[in-house]
């Protein structure tokens, strides 16, 4: 790859051994050495701090929920991938992974905008049901493809469960561009501007999607000079990592205060004055 820097991932390097085990040996060494002289204990921090208020907030969560309890479940899904999400950030800002960190952080705040969308809609239950049952949507998706065959009975059964996504006149799923879940045709961009989150979608979501669908500017990241680098910029990567965290705090929170779930306000505000000094710093 061009560029002199990081040097432990440069293709020369690998010729000068016989084996992929003998040039990792080395190499390895390398990269550990070049993470642990650019790592970002406060970045880490912050994204650590983000998992123990998610895990404290979440854990017995169906004893906690005192509001839309019939909706809670239906989108605890969401809450399981960004926990999940999360902690993959955590990991993403370690190993300085730029793309990692972008891939996480849209997933997570995806996933707060719809808890948003749903909560702030005028028909919440409308739309938490159709976010839970469009599994079904899937499920079929993969029957008519051969993938996974379903019984005649199975068929009947999932469709009486997916009216919304079920063309009248050919008694199939309608046309890939219909399903979505909100069976509406709103859109990401629709649902981010009802949630409040259209600046964020107009800048944010767009920088992501230059990783999501690898487009060929993205590379600029990666750029120093006029050399092509394998580890991008660590102030970059610690500004989106912090990004994350807070989306993540987001959707917890949208979550918590949609169920009526008690959240640990002194360590909230003490994550959100850590995470606004990082991203001005």
């Amino acid at each position: 790859m061009p560029g002199s820097r990081p040097r432990f991932l440069e293709a020369p390097l690998s010729l000068k051994h016989p084996s992929v085990h003998s040039y990792w040996n080395q190499a390895s060494v390398a990269l550990d050495q070049y993470l642990a002289a650019h790592r970002d204990i406060d970045a880490e921090g912050l994204s650590g701090l983000a998992v123990a208020l998610f895990a404290y907030t979440m854990e017995d969560v169906q004893q906690k929920v005192s509001k839309n309890t019939t909706n809670a479940p239906k989108l605890l899904p969401l809450m399981v991938l960004g926990f999940d999400t999360l902690r993959g950030l955590v990991a993403a800002q370690q190993h300085l992974s730029l793309a990692t960190v972008i891939v996480c952080g849209r997933t997570i705040w995806e996933a707060k905008v719809r808890i948003l969308f749903i909560a702030g809609s005028k028909t919440p239950d409308l739309y938490a049901d159709r976010f839970a049952r469009f599994v079904n949507v899937e499920r079929l998706r993969r029957h008519y493809s051969g993938r996974v065959p379903l019984s005649a009975s199975e068929e009947a059964a999932l469709k009486a469960q997916c009216k919304e996504w079920v063309d009248a006149k050919t008694d199939t799923l309608k046309k890939p561009h219909q399903l979505e879940w909100t069976a509406e045709g709103i859109t990401v961009k629709k649902q981010a501007d009802a949630a409040g989150e259209k600046t964020f979608y107009e800048t944010y979501y767009s920088i992501s999607s230059l990783f999501i669908h690898t487009a060929a500017v993205g590379q600029r990241m990666y750029m120093k000079g006029n050399d092509l680098n394998t580890i991008a910029d660590a102030k970059m990567i610690r500004l989106q990592s912090a990004i994350a965290s807070v989306n993540a705090i987001g959707l917890l929170t949208a979550y918590a205060k949609f169920c009526g779930i008690p959240l640990p306000m002194p360590e909230l505000q003490s994550f959100h004055i850590q995470a606004q000094t990082l991203m001005k710093s």
